[in-house]
């Protein structure tokens, strides 16, 4: 299925001069004809970091809030304003998890659709894989309600929240594990 922004629904006035005459002109551009102000609409930036043990066993964590609550997904979140990617996934980890992260390496980007609140937000997520010296820490918090270890070819899924996830980890066992 392929969601996109309804802008109809999200915006019904130009945010610079309030007139309702503002329009989507493209599928990421909308245009004011009063003012000229156009709006680009981009990808927001989300990361998601793919960690092993050992035994070469995933860190999955299970969402503890909507969107996809109870589902399957990897450590990570959206980026702040200002901040590196890589430092997003290192602060994401520790909040959810409370694990320091030594090492991060980019993997792949994949884009997806986030939807919150009735709204579809196109995101561009950003996999790293990532090294943790110590899981004698691992405490679950934030949006993060429980995690678990798991082999690449024994994930199920369909237990997996995000086709973004999903996606990522089937290319992670193409390449990596086995």
């Amino acid at each position: 299925m392929n969601k996109r922004l309804n802008t109809e629904h999200v915006f019904r006035y130009c945010p610079k001069c309030a007139s309702a005459d503002f329009k989507a002109v493209q599928e990421n551009l909308l245009v004011c004809k009063a003012c000229g102000f156009n709006y680009f609409i981009n990808a927001c930036a989300a990361v998601a970091g793919i960690i092993t043990d050992s035994d070469r066993s995933i860190l999955l964590t299970v969402r503890a809030k909507q969107p996809e609550l109870g589902k399957l997904d990897l450590p990570g979140g959206f980026i702040n304003l200002k901040e590196t990617a890589e430092d997003a996934l290192i602060r994401e980890i520790k909040e959810e998890l409370n694990l320091n992260v030594e090492q991060v390496k980019y993997f792949c980007s994949i884009p997806n659709v986030y939807e919150y609140k009735g709204l579809n937000y196109n995101t561009l997520d950003l996999f790293y894989t990532c090294s943790v010296k110590d899981f004698g820490q691992i405490k679950v918090a934030d949006d993060v309600s429980d995690y678990l270890f798991q082999k690449a070819d024994e994930i199920e899924t369909d237990k997996i929240g995000f086709s973004s996830v999903r996606k990522g980890l089937e290319l992670y066992a193409k390449n990596y594990a086995g």
